[in-house]
């Protein structure tokens, strides 16, 4: 087989992925807008749309910024938050499970706590997570659609291709060379390890 026509098989080999990847998000598109028609007629939690933008820690953030508002919590001077006196009081608990998980675990420190610790806090997590992914069960496609994952397919073949090209112009010119060569494979190595890690974060 001469260079060109294997220039052109690969080619077409890149075509045919991505004709793949096109029909892939032409059947997701369909599936979105089916979403779309469901959420008209139904109840979106609030909380659970911010964790499904903003993770988990989001929906934490959205519920500290209600309990603020309503003086359950208040904000130090040096950054932490503390309960107020009107937090203190159990009957004051909010009704929703993520705000009232957060002020749980709030009361259950004697002092001012930093806000983002929340998110290592296995007992937090255990009185928050629960609704959520209830809510994820909910809507199926929302919980693991914070990320474009064909986006990032479609990237990585890019580059895949990008990088053979330049391989085979460098060598048809015969200006391949030992670095040459180790430059272009780095850079096709981080580009597949930071597809990978952003294509496995949306799974996780």
């Amino acid at each position: 087989m001469s260079q060109v026509d294997l220039v052109l098989a690969v080619l077409v080999a890149f075509g045919v992925v991505y004709a793949v990847l096109g029909v892939l998000w032409w059947i997701r598109d369909r599936a979105d807008r089916a979403v779309v028609a469901r959420v008209d007629g139904a109840h979106v939690d609030p909380y659970h749309a911010v964790a499904t933008v903003d993770g988990y820690q989001g929906a934490d953030r959205a519920a500290a910024a209600e309990l603020l508002l309503t003086d359950l919590i208040r904000i130090e001077e040096d950054g932490q938050v503390a309960v107020t006196d009107q937090g203190a009081d159990t009957a004051r608990t909010p009704e929703h499970p993520v705000p009232a998980a957060v002020l749980a675990t709030l009361r259950g420190h004697a002092g001012p706590w930093p806000l983002n610790w929340l998110y290592v806090d296995a007992e937090h997590c255990r009185r928050r997570d629960p609704f959520l992914r209830t809510e994820d069960a909910r809507w199926p496609r929302w919980s693991g659609h914070a990320e474009d994952r064909l986006h990032i397919a479609a990237i990585l073949v890019a580059a895949l291709l990008a990088g053979w090209l330049a391989a085979q112009l460098m060598y048809a010119t015969g200006a391949f060379s030992a670095n040459a060569a180790e430059i272009l494979v780095g850079v096709i190595a981080g580009l597949l390890t930071w597809g990978c890690s952003r294509w496995f974060r949306t799974w996780w």
